[in-house]
């Protein structure tokens, strides 16, 4: 019976995740507005015809030859929501526009009642009806049909330009709806960088100052937004011979040491992946909490806390990182108004610790310093993570142009995308890019960039270049302030092997570069 159980724990374990991953895969598929869009074609239009033709069905005198210019103007509405013939007003007015003139074509020419269609009569409804939806600027291609049913309908006209307006009335109800409550909103129902990223992670090992600030930047790009400044001590193993900690090689941040930096030969060991909090001290909110450690640890100097010191001689050297860092805090709350709290953990492997620390207080994004080439393997090993990462390289205090070249539409874009538009902030502009080989690609790109942007609020440019990706960044470089990259963590090993990514080809441009990878829950 135990292994029995034993079985079916493992099957139900692996059941969650297999569902967890497909969730997953769901949500980053209607992420992409084309998909949204033909998933709510295929949901929305056949359901309105449903609920048009039972309300119909309550006259008898109405024809189903009612429904079909009904069904291909509810097509037009939802499958282009930007398009020209994307109005309400516009399917509503051209529907019953042409039925009327339908109308006065049967009277004029046509004979009511009998099987025969007069040509002459459809040749009236059709010029009336261009002519009659040109002139108001109502034109919906639609109104041809409803004006030819007319013609070979039983209804009497009167009925069926009445039925017509009020079923299409109830179309365009339906999809201002769906246009408002959905479409528009998607970026917060739909996409999963809405209610992320709030609580960002610095790990402060190598010129953390820019980093911090646009640390802070990114966190006050949302209301609860928390800016998390951590310092990493060294581990018991790694104290000199005279329990001195190793001097930083940057004044203003903790643990830049190459002492402190992942080994690549052990970085996956247990002895290398243990980590051991520490006190941490918090500059947020004032209160009594927030003179204690995250970790439950109380501060050297609370309570009697010298014994402690003396028992412990990594105590002063991880309060003076404290002291360090809350001081940085201050700055940065004094600054831009986010949450700064500080964390100091102790362990052998930064990136490591890093994870571990980003997980224990609930931060959703580690921002990490990026200097090209990760020798060391810190970036590297923290892009394998499933938390939302971003790398960057920064010597500014304020990115007023950014630019965010996308590869395709996603959840990675629009991961790029919203972080951009906070780091820029309300008097900053953001400028989606895609490169393509041919002219023949340049409608579709040109519509893919305006559906990422067109969710969120703010000064939004796109731009479609005819270029290849590493030229177009090098010329465009000197014209922004920040250029937002993918970290290409989506694609194979083989993939990144044979076209290595972006980042890593371009990472001399002259200007701020952030690589973000976007985690998979």
């Amino acid at each position: 019976m135990g292994r029995v159980r034993d079985g079916l724990r493992r099957l139900r374990r692996r059941l969650r995740r297999i569902e967890r991953r497909e969730q997953s895969a769901l949500r980053r598929w209607i992420e992409d507005t084309d998909n949204m869009i033909h998933a709510s074609v295929l949901l929305f239009v056949p359901l309105t015809i449903a609920a048009v033709t039972a309300l119909a069905n309550s006259v008898p005198s109405l024809s189903f030859l009612l429904f079909p210019p009904l069904a291909s103007g509810a097509y037009t509405l939802f499958a282009d929501p930007e398009g020209r013939y994307a109005s309400p007003i516009r399917f509503v007015a051209g529907l019953t526009i042409g039925a009327i003139c339908g109308w006065i074509a049967l009277v004029t020419l046509g004979s009511p009642g009998s099987g025969d269609v007069n040509a002459w009569a459809a040749m009236l409804a059709v010029l009336l009806t261009g002519g009659a939806t040109w002139a108001l600027d109502v034109e919906e291609p639609s109104g041809y049909s409803a004006a030819l049913l007319l013609l070979v309908q039983e209804a009497p006209p009167t009925v069926y330009v009445i039925s017509v307006a009020i079923a299409s009335t109830i179309v365009a109800g339906v999809y201002v709806a769906w246009h408002d409550t959905i479409y528009e909103n998607r970026a917060e129902f739909l996409y999963a960088t809405t209610g992320r990223d709030d609580d960002v992670l610095v790990p402060m090992v190598d010129g953390c100052e820019s980093i911090a600030r646009l640390g802070a930047r990114i966190a006050s790009g949302h209301d609860q937004g928390r800016l998390v400044l951590l310092g990493i001590a060294n581990g018991p193993e790694e104290r000199h011979a005279d329990g001195e900690q190793p001097e930083s090689g940057d004044g203003d941040c903790v643990g830049a040491s190459d002492a402190q930096r992942p080994d690549p030969e052990h970085s996956g060991s247990p002895d290398a992946e243990r980590k051991q909090p520490v006190d941490a001290g918090t500059v947020s909110g004032g209160d009594e909490d927030d003179a204690r450690g995250t970790h439950g640890n109380e501060t050297p100097g609370d309570d009697g806390s010298e014994d402690a010191t003396h028992n412990d001689p990594e105590r002063p050297a991880e309060q003076a990182i404290v002291d360090r860092l809350e001081a940085q805090a201050d700055e940065l709350r004094d600054a831009t108004g986010t949450n700064c709290q500080v964390v100091v953990a102790r362990g052998s492997n930064p990136a490591t610790v890093t994870r571990e620390t980003a997980r224990e207080t609930g931060c959703d994004l580690i921002l990490a310093p990026f200097h090209g080439p990760d020798e060391d393997g810190f970036v590297t090993s923290l892009f394998a993570s499933e938390l939302d990462v971003a790398a960057a390289r920064v010597d500014r205090e304020r990115w007023l142009q950014v630019l965010v070249p996308i590869r395709s539409a996603g959840d990675l874009a629009h991961r790029k995308v919203d972080l951009a538009r906070r780091i820029a902030g309300p008097a900053g502009r953001v400028t989606v890019a895609h490169c393509i080989d041919s002219e023949t690609e340049r409608r579709k790109a040109e519509a893919m960039c305006a559906n990422v942007v067109d969710a969120y609020e703010g000064r939004f440019g796109t731009l479609v270049a005819r270029a290849d990706v590493q030229e177009f960044l090098g010329d465009h470089a000197p014209a922004n302030d920040l250029i937002v990259l993918g970290a290409s963590t989506d694609r194979s090993p083989v993939s990144r092997m044979l076209s290595p990514p972006t980042y890593e080809r371009v990472h001399t441009v002259d200007t701020d570069l952030l690589v973000v990878h976007a985690g998979r829950p």
